[in-house]
């Protein structure tokens, strides 16, 4: 082979080495910003859980909150735990799930060794002590289902009926009614909205945020229509608590408490 021959050779291995190199560049580029978009995607897509602390009266309560929206308040050390192991250990539990479709249709309450619990995939995400649903005026098996449709109502869900007798029916249900005011003006309701007493609204312990419900007095024979955006009443014998407006027009402002029937017709 002649020497032109062979450094033509030469210049074509060369040529041919710097194109391979340019295009393994490229795809090596066009690999790392994909996956990178994709750990993006995910770390968008994945909620936003956090832990919040206050003192409630002589109370400290680690609050769990997810989007934005409260889940779990935590008011009471259990065993060894105190509310602040107890408030820490959730979120970790919390934080190291994946939250795919499959998980979050799985959060459900259930009982585990004697206790109320929150559980995903059967797995406890949090215990339900029997002082924090005292406090909350609630039994610990019907603060767990609560604590449970929390959790699935700010993953998207609606939430669902765990008690033995469903509220949600074409029937009138008869309740035991209270309102609340100017003094919760401003503040966050369990939904996330800010709670304004001149709305038609409603808290219950748990139909779905967003259910509209038809409330009639009869001992003022006036009705009103509310949409449900709070968890309560916690007041022992209490079933539903309105806002003033509601209140107002049931004419139940002045006895503040009163027996109504309320019709329940979803969202």
């Amino acid at each position: 082979m002649s020497s032109d021959n062979c450094t033509k050779v030469q210049l074509h291995i060369i040529c041919l080495g710097l194109i391979l190199s340019l295009v393994m560049s490229v795809c090596m580029t066009l690999g790392t910003q994909g996956l990178l978009e994709a750990s993006d995607l995910c770390a968008e897509s994945r909620p936003d859980f956090r832990l919040n602390w206050y003192d409630d009266s002589e109370y400290p309560v680690a609050e769990l909150t997810c989007q934005g929206q409260a889940v779990f308040r935590i008011r009471a050390p259990l065993g060894r735990w105190t509310v602040n192991h107890r408030g820490r250990k959730v979120l970790q539990r919390l934080r190291a799930r994946t939250w795919c479709a499959e998980e979050i249709e799985s959060v459900r309450p259930g009982e585990v060794n004697g206790y109320s619990v929150v559980l995903v995939a059967d797995e406890v995400l949090v215990t339900v002590d029997a002082q924090t649903s005292s406090i909350n005026k609630s039994t610990p098996e019907d603060l767990a289902a609560i604590w449970a449709n929390n959790l699935r109502e700010s993953l998207g869900l609606r939430a669902e009926d765990f008690s033995a007798e469903s509220e949600e029916s074409e029937e009138v249900v008869t309740m035991v009614a209270s309102w609340y005011g100017d003094s919760f003006a401003g503040r966050r309701t369990a939904s996330g909205e800010i709670f304004d007493p001149d709305r038609l609204t409603a808290a219950h312990r748990w139909l779905p945020f967003g259910t509209t419900l038809e409330v009639l007095c009869p001992k003022t024979d006036r009705s009103v229509v509310v949409v449900v955006n709070d968890r309560g009443p916690f007041a022992e014998g209490r079933d539903l608590d309105l806002s003033r407006a509601a209140a107002e027009h049931l004419g139940m402002v002045r006895r503040g408490v009163a027996q109504v029937k309320v019709f329940v017709h979803g969202k």
